[in-house]
């Protein structure tokens, strides 16, 4: 399946969750002054941490039947022993909800290393191409 999920950037602010404590974006760096070249930070009582690298492209990417795509991103920064922080999202379809950068967030959770955020767009939808 192919998505495009351009649309999810949001381009005057970020995304926040968490009591503002989680900022992210999608196709664009966070925007956050000291956190340059991130997608996502957490900030917590020890500081900003980043949740992912500066690579634009997840290092996991899993669709489902359910028209979900999950990806996650990992930062290369340590969270505990060998776990490094990372950012998990699953893309749920909903064809109901769209516009640049209006994706419904779902449920998150801010709890552990790989920090997980459900959104809900259309641009999740798979893209459907015409069989030439």
């Amino acid at each position: 399946m192919i998505y495009d999920l351009r649309e999810l950037e949001k381009e005057e602010r970020d995304y926040t969750a968490d009591g503002g404590d989680l900022i992210f974006n999608f196709c664009r760096y966070a925007n956050f002054p000291g956190m340059e070249d991130t997608y996502a930070y957490l900030e917590t009582d020890d500081g900003n941490q980043r949740l992912t690298s500066n690579a634009v492209v997840p290092q996991e990417r899993t669709a489902s039947e359910e028209k979900q795509l999950t990806t996650k991103q990992i930062s290369n920064e340590l969270c505990e022993d060998d776990k490094y922080y990372s950012f998990e999202t699953t893309f749920v379809c909903n064809e109901n909800i769209s516009g640049q950068g209006n994706a419904r967030i779902l449920s998150y959770d801010t709890s552990g290393c790989n920090v997980k955020v459900t959104v809900a767009h259309e641009a999740a939808c798979p893209i459907e191409y015409m069989q030439f």
